[in-house]
């Protein structure tokens, strides 16, 4: 060793500057290419929350995609690609946390539009009885307004069942439900009106006044 060669003592070792580096670059390295576990497993724990908070229904293509990065990241690991799964993974777990987002995001404007639904259904079907009554009074067969009060009656259980899912937390069935709901209310009201147009009410012609004969 000449007198101008740096020496490092590492333990009971004599190291050189230069191999000093070289050891220290080598450790670095296997640093990096370690196996990507701790990110995966927090991957895995991020698609299982954004599956609890409904992103499979209510955000399923950033779930979808969340899951598949989390395939492709285990994959890789398997393969020994450690950087490439380790950036996958960190991708899947930023997909999920979208994924909760949007979840809540679109859970509420679903809500949103399934009371407007019932609300708008309930509406329908309180014109519908009235209008059922005014058929009465345009001399529809008797036959066809116990059929629209059947329907209406069938309506009015398809709405009741929706807002007990809703209440319940179901908010697929509820809308579902509410689409049925509002469908056959719908139903109702046309055939309704179309019965009325077919018989409109006819109201007898007004007299005309008698005339006062003068006195002689």
């Amino acid at each position: 060793m000449t007198t101008h060669e740096s020496v490092i003592f590492c333990g009971h070792m004599r190291l050189s500057l230069p191999r000093m580096i070289a050891l220290l670059a080598l450790v670095g390295n296997l640093a990096c290419s370690r196996r990507p576990t701790r990110e995966i497993a927090d991957a895995r724990a991020r698609l299982a929350e954004a599956e609890r908070s409904g992103a499979p229904l209510f955000a399923p293509g950033s779930y979808e995609e969340a899951k598949r990065a989390l395939g492709e990241s285990e994959h890789l690991s398997k393969l020994g690609r450690y950087e490439d799964a380790r950036i996958i993974a960190l991708e899947s777990a930023a997909r999920s946390r979208s994924a909760v987002g949007m979840a809540g995001e679109n859970r509420k404007k679903m809500l949103d539009a399934l009371t407007l639904t019932l609300q708008t259904t309930e509406h329908d079907l309180g014109d519908a009885a009235q209008e059922i009554r005014m058929a009465e009074t345009s001399q529809v067969e008797p036959e066809r307004i116990e059929i629209f009060r059947r329907d209406l009656a069938a309506a009015r259980l398809k709405l009741e069942q929706a807002r007990r899912l809703d209440r319940a937390g179901d908010l697929a069935g509820g809308r579902r439900a509410s689409e049925d709901a509002r469908i056959a209310a719908d139903v109702v009201l046309r055939e309704v009106r179309f019965s009325i147009a077919d018989h409109p009410i006819s109201h007898p012609a007004p007299k005309k006044p008698r005339r006062a004969h003068p006195r002689p």
